[in-house]
Parts: structure tokens; C-alpha cells; sequence
């Protein structure tokens, strides 16, 4: 095997592996393109590892016990609301929908303001130092930047879903 199809094959591995639709069109993409793909879907993987896929409760009941335990406490409110809304006939579906589509929408939004590093400030910003802030993500080897950015994440979030909904309903 040549070191370009070596490459690809790789690649190739370790989108499987993230679970991205259409995987191939990844490596080209980044091989062709020199876009730092690999980079992209693996920081989506990882974000979205964060909100609820349907498939458990566990953050459902931990959400409950944190109020339970401190019904002021930080984060209270959601176990507040999800009894409230238990009480009143929300099933589990209803429940994590609503959750992913909220927690998907924000993702997108950070993933936007990463793509974006100009800061546009409104009346709330209106600062001469504020005006200057950006942000970027950037790809590291060995724990050093390596001046590749990654951006346009907020064009894949709803790809990436991993249950390949786009943050559809669970139960249709």
C-alpha cells in the first residue's frame, strides 16, 4: 500500500469509528481539501457524547436526585421542571427530546461562535477592549498548537448527530 492510500485507509478507520455519515466523503475532503476533518468530527463526537441520546435515563434520574438533594442548588431547576413535567404526562421521549433539541441548539451556537472569532458586540459589550476579542480551535500535536484551525463545526452539528436524526423526535 502507498502512503496516500495508508493515509486514506486510516482516516477512513477513524471515521468509522466517530460514526460520520458518508466517511468517505471525510477523507477526501481532508486529504484533498487539507481541511483537518479528523480533527472537526472528533470534537463534535466528543461534544455531543454530551447530550442525552435517548437510549438512557440516567441523566433524567441524576437531574431529579440533584434536586432532591438541593432544590436551590446549581443546575436545580431542570430536576425541578422534569417533575413538574412527569406529573403533568410527559413520557421519557418527550422528555429527551425536548433536552437534545435545546442542548443540539446550543451546541450549534458555541460551534458558530468558534467559527466566527470576530466578537460583534451589542449594547450589552460595548467595551474597546471587548471589540478586539476573538477565539479559534485549533488542532494540537503534542500539546502544541499546530496553526491548523478548526472551523465551520457548526455546519456539520446536525450531521453528526448520533442518532442520525438531526435532532429529529425519537418517537416519530
Amino acid at each position: 500500500m502507498t502512503d496516500v492510500s495508508d493515509l486514506r485507509a486510516r482516516l477512513l478507520d477513524a471515521f468509522v469509528a466517530l460514526g460520520v455519515e458518508n466517511p468517505e466523503s471525510w477523507v477526501d475532503s481532508q486529504t484533498q481539501e487539507g481541511i483537518p476533518q479528523l480533527h472537526r468530527a472528533a470534537f463534535l463526537a466528543k461534544a455531543w457524547s454530551a447530550i442525552p441520546d435517548g437510549t438512557s435515563t440516567t441523566w433524567i434520574d441524576a437531574s431529579l436526585k440533584s434536586y432532591e438533594r438541593d432544590p436551590n442548588g446549581a443546575y436545580a431547576g431542570a430536576g425541578k421542571a422534569i417533575r413538574s413535567l412527569q406529573k403533568k404526562g410527559a413520557t421519557t421521549a418527550e422528555l429527551t427530546d425536548l433536552v437534545r433539541a435545546t442542548q443540539a441548539e446550543l451546541l450549534s451556537h458555541v460551534m458558530y461562535l468558534l467559527s466566527d472569532p470576530g466578537f460583534i458586540p451589542d449594547e450589552r459589550f460595548e467595551h474597546p477592549l471587548i471589540e478586539r476579542v476573538g477565539w479559534a480551535l485549533v488542532a494540537l500535536d503534542d500539546d502544541e498548537p499546530t496553526g491548523d484551525l478548526i472551523d465551520g463545526l457548526h455546519e456539520s452539528v446536525l450531521e453528526m448527530d448520533p442518532l442520525g436524526r438531526e435532532v429529529g423526535p425519537i418517537d416519530p
